[in-house]
């Protein structure tokens, strides 16, 4: 972004005072370069935006997250890598987070009806690690239902004590795993992925092919693709064989979803692909990693399994972040294959079976239940951030993996 595209950008939020996503689009043009002047820019609408406008609670959002990032690369700490939950909070804005809670209190007491104000309340209470005072909100919004990520965000302890019961009938009653081929008996490495047919198709083979030119056998490519037809299965099995030094093994299910509505089938896939992931760790004694289907390798996965040493899961934790869809990533999750891990996982698919009985597979619900579980769960969990090596969004050339889309 130029000087003149940033005034250009200040100059249509000064037309548009009470557009919070025009405010959020120019934050993320701005980037770094004009971090300053976009603090500047916050402060002076703070100043004139009339008391009691929904959209003050936006820029005190914006302004806490910019300061929050600005205090954190001054204190030496990554802006895109968490490296432990204790560092997933706001830590170093925590008044202007205050501050907005106070204002969206008193927002809420003059109109008990707004559904943005409600979600930004609880969403700094949780950037305050407070989840018993957000999970007062989040219950009032679960009732309100809708298509909103928050509206089925749950930290009820009562909740996810029931969960591990939930993933057990929901296995029961999603379609059988058709299994090509299995993970390869001794394997103790296994690189998931899983998509739908023409996902895979757009995508998928560059995973695959970047896989194989940066790994050896040692390490098992696991491919779960939702809804391929028997011809299809065949022409997938037929180019995986003929890549040398692969291992790879493939599974899939037929859920009747393709060729319908796409928002129902994209939910599906997304979601319950961590109901597969845990499945497959009660099926192989290998640790396994899970990445999206878009991803590229960049270079061996030695350090990521390196990564899970002495811990149980790693997961893609951003920091200081609000909205509770965006803690969590699920872009790349690792599971060493202890019982913890597994608990941990069955948290994650207990949740997302429990919104499929509901029909509620709403697109995010995969990182709602990542945050919530890993917030909510009581068992001892020995958590590794994932550290920038691995990814941080930037598709730095030291990376492991892109994200290509």
């Amino acid at each position: 972004m130029t000087n003149l595209d940033f005034k250009n950008r200040c100059a249509q939020l000064a037309r548009s005072p009470y557009d919070p996503d025009l405010l959020y689009a120019c934050c993320a043009a701005a980037g770094d370069a004009f971090a300053d002047e976009m603090v500047a820019l916050i402060e002076e609408r703070l100043r004139t935006l009339p008391s009691g406008e929904v959209i003050r609670l936006h820029d005190m959002h914006m302004l806490a997250r910019y300061r929050d990032k600005h205090r954190r690369r001054a204190a030496g700490l990554s802006l895109t890598n968490a490296k432990s939950i204790a560092d997933l909070d706001l830590r170093f804005a925590k008044d202007e987070v205050i501050a907005l809670i106070r204002e969206a209190a008193a927002f809420l007491q003059r109109d008990r009806q707004s559904f943005a104000a409600a979600v930004l309340l609880a969403d700094a209470y949780t950037a305050l690690g407070a989840i018993d005072e957000a999970e007062k909100i989040f219950a009032q919004l679960r009732r309100a239902s809708g298509d909103h990520p928050s509206s089925v965000m749950n930290l009820d302890p009562m909740f996810h004590a029931a969960l591990p019961s939930k993933v057990h009938d929901a296995a029961m009653n999603l379609p059988p795993v058709l299994v090509t081929r299995d993970v390869p008996v001794g394997t103790d490495r296994v690189v998931l992925t899983c998509a739908d047919y023409f996902y895979f198709q757009k995508f998928g083979w560059g995973l695959v092919e970047s896989f194989a030119g940066h790994n050896g056998p040692e390490t098992c490519l696991a491919l779960h693709i939702f809804d391929m037809l028997p011809e299809e299965r065949a022409e997938v099995v037929q180019r995986l064989a003929a890549i040398p030094n692969l291992t790879w093994c493939l599974s899939g299910e037929w859920t009747g979803l393709r060729g319908g509505e796409a928002l129902k089938a994209r939910g599906y896939y997304h979601a319950v692909r961590f109901i597969r992931y845990w499945q497959l760790l009660l099926s192989s004694a290998a640790s396994v990693w899970m990445v999206d289907a878009d991803t590229i390798f960049k270079a061996g996965v030695d350090f990521m399994f390196e990564v899970l040493a002495g811990h149980d899961v790693g997961l893609y934790l951003l920091p200081g972040r609000f909205d509770v869809r965006n803690k969590v990533v699920a872009s790349c999750i690792g599971a060493a294959n202890t019982p913890a891990a597994r608990d941990y996982l069955r948290g994650v698919a207990g949740y997302i079976a429990h919104y499929h009985a509901q029909g509620r597979l709403s697109w995010g619900i995969d990182q709602i239940a990542l945050y919530a579980v890993t917030m909510m769960h009581r068992q001892p969990l020995r958590i590794a951030g994932v550290p920038e090596r691995v990814i941080d969004g930037s598709r730095g050339p030291d990376q492991i993996i892109w994200i290509a889309k």
